[in-house]
């Protein structure tokens, strides 16, 4: 009998080690250090007054498969008003950038 029950956890284990499962970026830290990357990459220099703001987000088309992602909103004063100035689009499941927008040029 016990035997048999050992076997079964050991199949059931090993079941759930072949399938794994694609990790989402969860903690906001980590969100942010990847957007962050993103702004090092483009040579921009954040003032002290940044605020930063992570919002979850999921992008649907009739032609495209859903995209659950995180866009990553950088705030600050600029010509005397506050305002979004930069937004980093993240995917969640593989943790790239998906896109970048700079606000400031109507880029």
């Amino acid at each position: 009998m016990n035997k048999v029950v050992i076997i079964i956890l050991c199949l059931a284990m090993l079941g759930c080690i072949s399938h794994p499962v694609t990790p989402v970026i969860s903690r906001r830290d980590d969100i942010v250090q990847v957007a962050k990357n993103e702004i090092d990459r483009r040579h921009i220099h954040l003032p002290r007054d940044c605020d930063i703001m992570v919002v979850d987000g999921v992008y649907v088309t009739s032609v495209e498969r859903k995209r659950e992602e995180y866009f990553v909103l950088f705030t600050f004063t600029h010509d005397g008003k506050r305002e979004v100035v930069y937004k980093v689009t993240i995917d969640k499941h593989s943790r790239k950038v998906y896109d970048f927008v700079d606000y400031r040029n109507g880029h």
